[in-house]
């Protein structure tokens, strides 16, 4: 005796600009044709146009978020310093390790060290 798994049928979800592409497709082909050309079942675009008013008056597509400058904050006061100093060490073909930058740091930044 076999014992059947039931088969769990996920849902699909469909990002806001698919669901205005669809309603779009809808001014120039019927339901059905829309739903066979996307591969959306027709009841889920039955579902887009009794929502429509909902789905073309969301903002989350318009929405940005813009917090600063793009990027990781500079954490280091003064870094500019420590990155001339890089550079010019480098020029020299000196070999450079962390201790220099670690050695730069204490005798010209001190309020860098907690």
């Amino acid at each position: 005796m076999q014992d059947e798994v039931p088969i769990i049928k996920t849902r699909r979800r469909y990002s806001l600009e698919t669901k205005r592409n669809v309603l779009r497709a809808l001014s120039d082909h019927t339901q059905h044709r829309v739903a066979d050309l996307s591969g959306i079942p027709l009841r889920t675009v039955q579902n887009f146009v009794r929502e429509k008013e909902k789905i073309w008056a969301s903002l989350h597509a318009k929405r940005r978020f813009h917090f600063g400058e793009p990027g990781r904050p500079e954490i280091l006061p003064g870094g500019d310093d420590l990155l001339d100093y890089m550079v010019a060490m480098m020029k020299k073909h000196f070999p450079f390790t962390t201790y220099h930058v670690v050695q730069q740091v204490k005798a010209n930044n001190q309020e860098w060290i907690m």
